[in-house]
């Protein structure tokens, strides 16, 4: 949305599910992995002048599975295992278009 010839904004989402009608065996017990993903975010940028852009960006996912899984962060370290994961994101963007 453009607030301002020179601001504008944008607020954009996703959600996506994969069901395989597959299991995968934890414990010898079968069960569906299943993951899920909710994605949404938010810009605001000003272009003080034509061509250059400056803007920040704010992202939040969550992905969760159908059974619990090994957690990238600890599990060589503790052998922690997670159902779900958040994640935030932030980016700041300089461009310049000639």
């Amino acid at each position: 949305h453009y607030w301002t010839p020179t601001i504008r904004s944008d607020i954009y989402g996703s959600y996506s599910a994969l069901q395989t009608n597959d299991a995968i065996l934890i414990n010898g017990v079968a069960r569906d992995f299943d993951p899920k993903e909710l994605l949404v975010a938010a810009n605001l940028v000003w272009s003080p002048v034509s061509g250059l852009d400056l803007g920040v960006e704010v992202l939040y996912s969550r992905t969760e599975y159908g059974v619990r899984v090994p957690d990238a962060k600890a599990f060589a370290v503790n052998g922690r295992t997670i159902k779900s994961d958040d994640a935030w994101t932030g980016r700041l963007r300089i461009q310049r278009d000639f």
